[in-house]
């Protein structure tokens, strides 16, 4: 087939162009894997890093009420408003301070200093500042409890 110079130009620069966007993402996993490594190994756990469509956005851990699996995704509640991720719970677990959040559930994970009420039943609910109410699982209550005991 004969080649059009133009055309094939056009299509090497469209080509290196893709190709320089990817690696220059700020979603891209390997970067995340690097920083994440990073502020583990510094023990910073003051700010999530969520990787998004264009990048990624910075969340203070303080400002964090919970966070929620919704299937594959994740949704970190904020006292701002919601963020929703691809990221699982147990990812974000181990980037939290452990001092501060609990996973309650398998679909919760919640910041205690935003924890308003805990009501009494066979497993109980925890009932957040902005009056989200969430089950304790009864098999897990007795752990809860202790952990609050901690704190």
């Amino acid at each position: 087939k004969p080649i059009n110079i133009e055309e094939l130009t056009q299509a090497v620069d469209k080509a290196i162009k893709a190709r320089e966007n990817k690696t220059k993402s700020l979603a891209n996993p390997a970067f995340m894997r690097a920083l994440t490594e990073h502020l583990k190994g510094t023990g910073r756990f003051d700010k999530l890093f969520i990787p998004d469509m264009s990048g990624f956005s910075v969340v203070k851990t303080a400002s964090v009420l919970y966070l929620k699996a919704d299937g594959h995704y994740t949704e970190i509640i904020t006292d701002t408003g919601k963020i929703v991720c691809s990221k699982s719970l147990k990812e974000f677990r181990d980037l939290l301070p452990p001092e501060k959040f609990y996973r309650i559930s398998k679909s919760y994970i919640i910041n205690t200093d935003y924890m308003a009420k805990y009501q009494k039943g066979s497993g109980g609910i925890v009932v957040m500042e902005d009056g989200h109410e969430i089950d304790v699982p009864r098999r897990g209550k007795h752990e809860f409890l202790q952990f609050l005991n901690q704190i």
